[in-house]
């Protein structure tokens, strides 16, 4: 199947953002998202310690805790004049935020690594503007393929639902029902016991064939970061100019294991 997923992902968190303003508010102490209620997220300085993931021997266990969270939605300009410059992303005249949760679901001992990639604007928790299943199936030692899957057609919950210490939600998806999405998947390689990387390589670009598109996705403890690159027929960088834009999304909390 195709690697188009960060693609996709890419156009969707473009339209998001063309309706969003250039402020640079911060989220109130970055935390403002989440629940009041006693839920599954961890909110401490363990979340974003190499010391938690680095005890996690097997590199699939260890992506797939290094995933698992919530997270902030951030643009990162590059400037070769001024450095970064990142900015959440605003949107609805600076009264939304973007934010990403990825939700652990099921029993890992009975049905391997799966993710629930729920993704909302803060005043519309409850109505995700992308959620889809992921399951991360290890091919060898630092190989992992995030395979896509859609959704069952009555998964409903709402955010609180899906959040709360006491619920089943995510443990009572029939996985061996769920139908894999047309989305297609991607690979992750380890490239240090912290990092993984997706790299799509040179692909055709589906609206111009003669040119190409690449995207980076890179996973750490701290963060995902998606970079999308175009390039001409001879694969020369279309960016060019002194300024680069990123999207990354910073972890605000962890879930409890």
């Amino acid at each position: 199947m195709k690697n188009v997923i960060p693609y996709l992902l890419g156009i969707l968190l473009f339209i998001i953002g063309v309706s969003a303003c250039s402020s640079t508010q911060e989220i109130t102490s970055g935390t403002s998202f989440l629940p009041k209620k006693k839920t599954i997220l961890i909110q401490d300085k363990s979340i974003i310690q190499d010391e938690t993931y680095q005890k996690i021997k097997n590199n699939t266990a260890r992506l797939h805790a290094m995933l698992s969270g919530a997270y902030v939605q951030y643009t990162i300009w590059e400037d070769s004049v001024k450095g970064e410059d990142a900015r959440p992303w605003m949107v609805n005249d600076g009264k939304d935020s973007v934010f990403i949760y990825f939700l652990p679901a099921g029993d890992v001992n009975k049905v391997g690594h799966w993710l629930l990639c729920y993704q909302i604007l803060t005043s519309l928790p409850d109505d995700p503007v992308f959620n889809i299943l992921i399951n991360l199936v290890e091919i060898d030692r630092d190989t992992t393929r995030a395979v896509y899957y859609n959704v069952p057609n009555n998964f409903d919950p709402t955010l609180e639902e899906l959040l709360s210490n006491n619920s089943d939600v995510l443990n009572s998806i029939d996985f061996a029902l769920l139908e894999e999405s047309e989305e297609g998947n991607i690979t992750y390689v380890r490239k240090t016991p912290l990092l993984f990387i997706n790299d799509s390589g040179f692909t055709i670009h589906p609206k111009y064939p003669k040119e190409f598109f690449r995207e980076i996705w890179e996973v750490s403890p701290t963060d995902h970061e998606y970079l999308s690159q175009y390039y001409d027929s001879t694969k020369v960088s279309l960016g060019g100019g002194p300024y680069r834009r990123r999207t990354k999304f910073v972890k605000r909390a962890g879930v409890k294991r």
